[in-house]
């Protein structure tokens, strides 16, 4: 994975090294977007927890679409971490906090 990279298209059939992939984006908040040759191996990456997918053959602007919601939903839920539910980052202070 490269440093800078800010998502993962994947199309394998192999369930093992897909799990691999996942875990190790998951770790850096990467997206993972899978390319499926059918429902079956989509519904599969879902197991797994790919953040999106596509039956391929897509045409270009689908794959961007799906790699655009993606990075937008990763990058939203990594801010929900950070900030509070109001959208305000929250902070401890005072004695004992």
């Amino acid at each position: 994975m490269h440093a800078s990279a800010r998502a993962i298209v994947v199309a394998t059939d192999d369930p093992s090294l897909l799990r691999t992939i996942v875990e190790h984006a998951s770790a850096r908040r990467i997206p993972v977007i899978m390319a499926g040759d059918n429902d079956v191996a989509c519904r599969r990456a879902l197991e797994v927890r790919v953040d999106g997918w596509y039956l391929a053959p897509a045409a270009p602007s689908e794959i961007a679409s799906r790699i655009r919601s993606a990075t937008t939903a990763k990058a939203a839920a990594a801010d929900a971490r950070t900030h509070g539910p109001d959208g305000v980052r929250s902070a401890r202070s005072g004695p004992g906090l």
